[in-house]
């Protein structure tokens, strides 16, 4: 998940929370690659726990949750990242509430279902 306070009128600050060490890996390299390096913080922990800790209020959050509910899984190590069983919507929604101010705006993305 994304937050940032990009209303400010100084620079745009980004708060990167991510919990799993091969995203974490991918997202430090990321972020040290970026001309906005500096702006940028990577979080190692679960959002919930993040929440949990943080007096923080951001203008906009962006996630990319698990979205999965009640699926078949496989061996694919992915399938913690696709499933909601650690994020339910509940969840969710709850550490939104919870981070977003009051004039924030949040998006979710989730994949194209027909």
């Amino acid at each position: 998940m994304i937050v940032s306070n990009a209303r400010s009128k100084k620079a745009v600050d980004i708060t990167s929370v991510e919990s799993d060490p091969d995203s974490i890996k991918d997202a430090s390299k990321n972020i040290s690659s970026s001309p906005f390096s500096k702006q940028i913080t990577l979080v190692e922990k679960r959002i919930q726990d993040f929440a949990l800790e943080s007096q923080d209020k951001f203008d906009l959050i962006v996630c990319n949750p698990p979205f999965f509910e009640n699926h078949l899984k496989s061996d694919n190590k992915n399938t913690k990242a696709i499933h909601n069983d650690d994020l339910p919507y509940e969840d969710l929604v709850s550490i939104i509430n919870k981070l977003l101010n009051e004039e924030g705006e949040a998006f979710i993305m989730y994949p194209h279902t027909k």
